[in-house]
């Protein structure tokens, strides 16, 4: 029996073209990126700066769509946005006027849900975030810690089959983004969603991922490893793992062999 992958990209290319005095700059984000992800895993991509790592998030989410190629969910085709996915970006986006519970609220109440059944499935997904207490709180009163917890449980709310993830703790101080890596494991564990997640974090990509996906900076896949470190991982443990370090080596060499001006990013 033959299982359909949860994510498909195929032969994905995207284009952009501007004017510029009259003259037409292109700019190829992306160029012929194929890869699938096994339904439940959690893969991560990494590249340097400019390599296309959101331009190819936002086109599996169909926020963007494709010069080239093709994108399946569960063998579907992506012609657009759907419930199916859900997004979480670095810059969460939460509505200032909307409280926590309101925030959280907003997917499913574009999608008609009515107010009891959707404060209903609001109200369980803050609780399962830590945030009871702040439910009627605004953004401007929480932590950046809190408010990405709030962007995670607005994306999860929707029961999506594949959580699309965009650098959600790149701008979080280092314990804050040490305790959410923890919770999101613990969240994936629970709920087994199928997980596509952005860093520029060698580290936080061993942490969380069964698979990374290196991209270089031309917009093309470089490399794709299976991370073989054993679940649950704690990244004080694996600071000292020997695996742990002949990979983070090997994927910092990568990263910088013609890649001028890469550095390490460290989980912190």
């Amino acid at each position: 029996m033959t299982i359909t992958p949860s994510i498909q990209v195929k032969h994905l290319s995207k284009i952009y073209e501007r004017v510029n005095k009259k003259r037409v700059l292109v700019t190829r984000a992306l160029d012929d990126v194929s890869f699938t992800v096994n339904r439940n895993n959690f893969v991560s991509i990494i590249g340097p700066s400019g390599c296309g790592k959101t331009t190819l998030l936002r086109v599996v989410a169909g926020l963007v769509s494709a010069t080239e190629g093709e994108v399946l969910i569960e063998g579907k085709q992506v012609n657009g946005p759907g419930p199916d996915r859900a997004m979480v970006f670095q810059m969460i986006g939460l509505l200032p006027w909307r409280t926590v519970t309101e925030n959280v609220e907003l997917g499913l109440e574009l999608h008609g849900v009515g107010r009891a059944q959707r404060r209903e499935k609001a109200e369980a997904q803050i609780g399962g975030m830590g945030l009871a207490k702040f439910a009627s709180h605004y953004p401007w009163e929480l932590s950046g810690g809190m408010q990405q917890r709030v962007g995670i449980a607005r994306a999860l709310v929707m029961d999506p089959t594949t959580l699309l993830m965009d650098e959600p703790f790149g701008a979080l101080d280092a314990l804050t983004r040490t305790k959410l890596q923890d919770e999101l494991v613990l969240i994936w564990e629970r709920d087994r969603k199928t997980v596509l997640f952005v860093t520029h974090s060698v580290d936080e990509a061993l942490l969380l991922s069964d698979r990374i996906i290196m991209m270089n900076r031309e917009g093309r896949i470089k490399r794709e490893i299976e991370v073989p470190l054993r679940r649950p991982r704690v990244m004080t443990e694996l600071m000292f793992d020997r695996r742990f370090a002949e990979l983070k080596r090997s994927l910092l060499e990568d990263l910088r062999d013609g890649d001028e001006g890469v550095v390490e990013c460290r989980n912190e």
